[in-house]
């Protein structure tokens, strides 16, 4: 067999080979665009993540604060509102016990008057009779 016979007895034993190098060089070139892609995806994710954060950390500020003028508020009830009320309410109580109280007075009142009245009437009749 001269050399070039075995070159290519050589070469066509490993043509197969390149062949199949050829193959995996383009599934790695595949791999790893879609590794790129991942890694794209992914700084993506991070981005998003930080934004994330930065919002969770702007909320929980803000909810500090919305808890801070909550306790104020019921500072504010506890100390202020509520004693007005009351007192407020100690008088119209006190005021509802006197009117109630006063009613039957006022009734009793309204009776007498009434024959007050008629006895006036009466008197005026006999007066004006007598005269």
């Amino acid at each position: 067999m001269t050399d070039k016979e075995v070159l290519k007895t050589v070469s066509d034993m490993l043509q197969p080979l390149n062949d199949n190098i050829q193959v995996l060089n383009k599934e790695i070139n595949t791999v790893k665009n879609e590794v790129q892609e991942v890694k794209t995806d992914v700084q993506g994710l991070k981005t998003d993540v930080q934004g994330l954060k930065t919002d969770v950390q702007i909320l929980k500020e803000d909810m500090r604060e919305v808890k801070d003028r909550v306790e104020r508020i019921e500072i504010t009830q506890e100390n202020v509102i509520l004693p007005r009320l009351q007192n407020i309410e100690s008088c119209y109580v006190s005021t509802y016990d006197r009117y109630r109280e006063n009613i039957e007075e006022h009734e009793t009142m309204k009776e007498d008057i009434a024959v007050l009245k008629v006895v006036v009437q009466k008197h005026s009749e006999i007066l004006k009779r007598t005269s």
